[in-house]
């Protein structure tokens, strides 16, 4: 079976530090911001949209059952 890939729709990326992924993708790639959440932004690259946000927090769940 083959196929043949076209685009993107949505691509999502986590990222440690949201301000220096900002930066790199608007001001070293030029792409355009299109909706701010703070911890998550979106950018346009062509007809594709990339959502890069921080991590989500560690939940502790505690010890394990013995």
């Amino acid at each position: 079976m083959s196929f043949e890939i076209r685009g993107l729709n949505h691509l999502g990326l986590i990222v440690e530090d949201i301000g220096i992924a900002r930066r790199w993708f608007v001001d070293a790639l030029g792409l355009r911001v299109s909706e701010d959440r703070g911890e998550l932004f979106f950018v346009h690259a062509g007809e594709d949209v990339i959502a890069i946000k921080t991590p989500p927090p560690r939940i502790r769940i505690g010890p394990p059952y013995n």
